[in-house]
């Protein structure tokens, strides 16, 4: 299709499935990008690799609280996207938005030139504004990326994340 689909799910299914047969079976049923928030990027360089020979993205998850070497590596080892956790702790726990999100951009931006998107803990039309200005190569206005906030929370992050209505993760 012309818009990406990711999956997000856990390593150990894949594991248990294999990595190669995931990989093909996600290819033939149309996904483009796979993310794994239990998998670190010091430990992906295997899955990494299947990912780019298949054709699919690897995905990371960037948090507030990674070391700097591991985003850089997640910055120069990802394809699609690069996934900017807003918070830490848990999603839906109300524990304020990343105050140097701006800074983690700007820092990111020294290693990769790919879109990023920001999620966990958007819900409310304020809290997406936040995010409005920074350099994550949206090609949506910042009222577009509003008025789609206003109307469905959870796929803000698709409008800063890249192209438009891009990489849905359930939606």
């Amino acid at each position: 299709t012309e818009i990406p689909i990711v999956t997000m799910t856990y390593y150990n299914l894949i594991f248990r499935h294999g990595e190669a047969k995931f990989l093909e079976d996600s290819r033939a049923a149309g996904l483009d990008g796979t993310i794994l928030p239990d998998l670190p990027v010091v430990e992906a360089d295997t899955w990494t690799a299947a990912c780019n020979a298949s054709g699919m993205a690897p995905i990371f998850l960037e948090a507030p609280n990674s070391p700097p070497d591991a985003s850089q590596r997640m910055a120069e080892a990802g394809r699609g996207f690069l996934y900017l956790v807003s918070l830490k702790g848990v999603t839906g726990q109300d524990r304020g938005m990343d105050e140097n999100l701006a800074e983690r951009v700007q820092r990111l931006r020294r290693w990769t030139s790919m879109p990023m998107a920001v999620g966990f803990g958007i819900s409310t039309p304020d809290q997406a504004k936040r995010f409005m200005g920074l350099d994550i190569q949206s090609d949506m206005s910042a009222e577009d990326c509003y008025d789609l906030a206003a109307q469905k929370w959870e796929i803000f992050h698709i409008c800063v994340g890249g192209q438009r209505s891009t990489y849905a993760d359930g939606v």
